[in-house]
């Protein structure tokens, strides 16, 4: 009798318990965000090294981006030009990377041509060449934008008014 009563009280409180489930919808959600949490501090504690990866990356990508360190080649260039015309209208004569050499003029290009300014700026970017050993070479006009080019692919080994 004690195993048909215990059998029935185990009966009785597994209905309890289906009911209980079934009517408390509002109450299992929270149990099952709580079993969501529980399991939640489980993976992240997993996942714990997988951030310092990403924090590495991000690190090696700040350095990618960081600019290389730029070198006044100015005096140089002048140097290299004593008496020339085409001294007296540069600005500065950059670095930027090894090889390359950008040169900022206040050269207003008249847009014709055989141009004087033309003639300066293509023999400023030879002077480049020659006495700076570039292997790339922008000179631009006085608002930024390129008038002569060398090394480039379009334009060949030469200092060409683009």
């Amino acid at each position: 009798m004690r195993t048909t009563r215990a059998a029935g009280a185990a009966a009785a409180f597994l209905i309890g318990l289906s009911l209980a489930a079934c009517s408390g919808g509002d109450e299992a959600a929270p149990v099952e965000e709580e079993a969501t949490t529980v399991e939640e501090p489980t993976e992240t504690a997993e996942e714990e090294p997988t951030p310092e990866e990403p924090t590495e990356t991000a690190e090696e990508e700040t350095t990618a981006e960081e600019p290389t360190e730029t070198i006044d080649r100015t005096a140089e260039l002048l140097e290299a030009g004593g008496e020339q015309v085409w001294v007296d209208s540069i600005t500065s004569a950059t670095e930027t990377e090894p090889g390359r050499i950008e040169i900022q003029t206040t050269i207003v290009d008249p847009r014709t041509d055989a141009s004087e300014e033309a003639a300066s700026a293509v023999a400023a970017c030879e002077a480049a060449v020659e006495t700076l050993g570039a292997a790339h070479v922008s000179v631009l006009e006085e608002d930024g934008t390129s008038f002569v080019l060398y090394g480039h692919p379009q334009y060949g080994e030469e200092c060409v008014e683009v």
